[in-house]
């Protein structure tokens, strides 16, 4: 292992323990080693101005995510993808919209 991998090893783990002792400076560690992450999170989170705000908005999204996944596996909700859903930055809260295919009704759909 080189000595660059070990460091920033060594960088992680006192991160993490930071958290575990601290669970409130999880905001900023997660800025600190997700710099890189997709634009598009960075686009909709990163413009609040207070931790406490981004913390909110980040946490209502994985849970409106994780529900609407949920309920569409349930009522075979189709054609989900970025179009069709509609996130709200300032709360980070999730609404899906174009309902053409829903309820498998996709299956049935005639393709040219």
């Amino acid at each position: 292992m080189s000595s660059s991998q070990q460091t920033s090893i060594k960088r992680i783990s006192e991160d993490l323990k930071k958290i575990k002792d601290n669970p409130a400076a999880y905001p900023e560690v997660y800025r600190k080693h997700h710099s890189n992450a997709l634009a598009s999170s960075h686009h909709m989170f990163d413009k609040l101005l207070s931790l406490n705000d981004w913390w909110n908005a980040r946490t209502n999204y994985t849970r409106c995510t994780a529900t609407w996944t949920m309920l569409g596996y349930i009522f075979g909700l189709g054609d989900r993808h970025t179009a069709n859903i509609m996130v709200q930055p300032s709360s980070g809260k999730v609404v899906h919209i174009d309902y053409e295919v829903m309820l498998d009704l996709g299956k049935t759909l005639k393709y040219a």
